[in-house]
């Protein structure tokens, strides 16, 4: 997926009332590749019943190949309070075999402030890190751990705990 221009009739596809006239909009997303839609997708993701259009949308996400797309999800994990959503734009992050490692921090934060469901996705993020995040976003991403960790519910300290560890063993 690239960077290119918005298409006025594809966004009039992804908001049409039609399952059929969605799934042509996103499937001409999926072919053009354009990361551009990502956030229109999200929007429509959150908004339809549909688990056809879900699915499909799901899938265009995961199967994000330009680098883009990395900084576009990271974006609407932060910006979204929707547990579908983030759920998963999470899963694209481990699938897509994009280069998430330097979202590190904001990783951590949305761990943090979240449940154990969400938690327990970002370890999986982190602990498919293709590459090692930098020497001091790993130092400043374990202090902000270890001075959180103590204050949650056991079972997500434990999952923290293992996060702490997977960006231990990134430094060696």
């Amino acid at each position: 997926m690239e960077n290119k221009k918005i298409n006025k009739s594809i966004i009039e596809g992804l908001n049409a009332k039609t399952k059929d006239k969605q799934l042509k909009a996103i499937e001409d997303i999926r072919s053009g590749g354009n990361v551009a839609y990502l956030p229109y997708l999200a929007n429509v993701y959150v908004k339809t019943v549909s688990s056809d259009v879900k699915d499909k949308i799901s899938a265009v996400f995961q199967d994000i190949k330009h680098t883009d797309g990395a900084e576009t999800i990271v974006t609407l994990l932060r910006n979204t309070s929707n547990a579908d959503l983030r759920s998963m734009l999470l899963t694209a992050c481990w699938s897509s075999r994009l280069d998430f490692s330097q979202y590190l921090l904001d990783f951590v934060d949305i761990a943090l402030e979240c449940d154990y469901l969400v938690a327990f996705e970002v370890v999986t993020v982190v602990e498919n890190f293709e590459t090692a995040p930098p020497e001091a976003e790993l130092e400043e991403a374990i202090g902000r751990l270890r001075g959180s960790v103590g204050s949650q519910h056991f079972s997500k300290r434990e999952l923290l705990l293992d996060m702490m560890h997977a960006l231990e063993d990134f430094k060696k």
